[in-house]
């Protein structure tokens, strides 16, 4: 439950491997004796998912409140902070569904290329209005959301306080919101955040989109707007989902890519989650083994 006892139990010779989410005192173990490390681009990938929902924050609900939060989040510089001595070749991920060694990898996401004035000024032009403490109001309602992840993951926690930072320049309020994996995961099931910073793990095949950013086939008294069971942001686009299902039934690859692409397009427009980057692999050993 926090990573770095695990990796003080390695140093230690406590444990005989470990195979960890990354975090930045991994590079302490670089170049000690007795250890070895692998290290590769991996499947998963963190993301900030945005609640559309009742449970959410209202202000979410607008495409401009959501354009005005990906524009002032600096994912590059925040890639810098928390990877630049793990992996400093990392760069910001700029697609939901293929990661960057991916053959099929599009950028569909770069458009949203950090600028703190043009998040402003889009606020400013829906008429919101920025109070004594620097956060904007829109409507009467400021533009102050809960961003919540996995408490113990230290390079999550850090990546927090560094979104924080950064949303609280450009007149936007992240209140931190952690708690445990075994407290957090079943509240974001359930659709009771703001926004959500966790990780998706994909595999080499795009197949099982729907589930995270369909519109489900029946509503029922569970899933009552008719969501894929892990959309939990409740965003739902026919032709999104279409887009999906399409390439799920296609036996062609390439058609396969183009839909899935596609669907990503779209969703690079409705901004329902924040791609951040994907996670490098750790994998580290007692060279006797």
């Amino acid at each position: 439950t926090d990573t770095n006892t695990e990796i003080q139990q390695v140093r230690g010779g406590e444990v005989d491997a470990i195979y960890p989410q990354p975090q930045q005192a991994l590079s302490e173990l670089s170049g000690q004796a007795g250890l070895r490390i692998q290290s590769n681009l991996g499947t998963t990938w963190e993301h900030i998912d945005i609640q559309q929902g009742p449970k959410g924050n209202p202000l979410a609900k607008n495409l401009w409140v959501r354009q005005a939060l990906i524009l002032s989040l600096d994912r590059l510089s925040t890639v810098k902070a928390l990877f630049g001595q793990l992996n400093p070749r990392l760069r910001p991920l700029n697609n939901t569904i293929f990661v960057t060694n991916h053959p099929a990898y599009k950028q569909n996401w770069a458009k949203w290329t950090y600028n703190r004035t043009k998040a402003e000024n889009i606020l400013k032009a829906h008429n919101c209005t920025k109070g004594g403490d620097g956060i904007y109001s829109c409507g009467g309602e400021k533009a102050s959301v809960r961003l919540g992840t996995t408490s113990g993951n230290k390079l999550r926690e850090l990546a927090v306080e560094i979104l924080q930072a950064q949303a609280k320049d450009a007149g936007i309020e992240f209140r931190a919101d952690n708690q445990p994996s075994r407290l957090f995961f079943p509240r974001i099931a359930t659709n009771k955040y703001d926004l959500a910073l966790f990780a998706w793990v994909g595999t080499g095949d795009p197949a099982g989109q729907v589930d995270i950013y369909g519109c489900a086939d029946d509503k029922t008294a569970d899933n009552p707007n008719g969501y894929g069971g892990s959309n939990w942001k409740g965003y739902c686009k026919a032709s999104v989902t279409n887009a999906l299902k399409a390439s799920d039934a296609a036996l062609n690859p390439k058609t396969r890519i183009n839909l899935v692409n596609k669907a990503d397009a779209i969703m690079a427009n409705d901004v329902p989650t924040i791609p951040l980057y994907q996670k490098p692999t750790y994998f580290v050993f007692k060279t006797g083994l």
